[in-house]
């Protein structure tokens, strides 16, 4: 069986953490596990999708540097949109189990509210914090020396943060009558993320 990983299906046993029947340790867990899954892979396709998107428009060949961004924004836009979408359409409209579908939202929006919560404000946060206590180098060197280190810095991508918050508009519009408590959620992440 090419599915079956005795390594780590001892897992699966009665009373153990990923036990079926609920009866784990922490049978809560179980219900996270296949949501943090779709998370990873809907991130690891975005960053795929991107990659796309930018061959794409940069093989289309546009008269100038506005055309072609705006070409690679409206792909980024809709592959990352599909990708987010899709399994809720899916259940919404396919299946027609509105309980499954506010289950997976609810899950789905959640998990990725920490997960954006935890990327872009407590690890950049900590990070500072980490290296502002290791070394006070920057005290130490002047105004052009720390100019050139944020230079060196990766790009921002502005676009990335709009991207961002126009698809959790989608998830508070399209499937408000699923997850009611989407936009206050929405409202708080952005607030701390501020």
């Amino acid at each position: 069986n090419y599915l079956l990983y005795p390594t780590i299906s001892w897992l699966c046993d009665e009373g153990q953490y990923l036990d079926p029947t609920g009866k784990g340790p922490m049978p809560f867990v179980l219900l996270y596990i296949p949501v943090i899954f779709h998370v990873v892979i809907i991130q690891v396709l975005n960053k795929i999708y991107q990659v796309v998107a930018i061959n794409l428009t940069n093989w289309e060949n546009h008269r100038s540097p506005t055309k072609h961004e705006n070409a690679l924004y409206v792909k980024r836009f809709f592959f990352e949109a599909f990708d987010c979408y899709i399994a809720l359409f899916y259940l919404a409209f396919i299946e027609n189990d509105i309980v499954l579908l506010r289950r997976e939202l609810v899950s789905l929006y959640t998990v990725d509210s920490i997960r954006r919560l935890a990327t872009e404000t407590i690890i950049p946060h900590l990070t500072r914090k980490v290296t502002r206590a290791i070394s006070k180098e920057e005290e130490n060197t002047n105004c052009n020396e720390r100019i050139g280190k944020d230079y060196d810095k990766d790009h921002y991508e502005q676009f990335d943060d709009y991207l961002e918050m126009i698809i959790q508009i989608g998830y508070v519009t399209l499937f408000a009558g699923a997850f009611p408590l989407a936009a206050p959620l929405s409202i708080i992440c952005n607030v701390l993320e501020l």
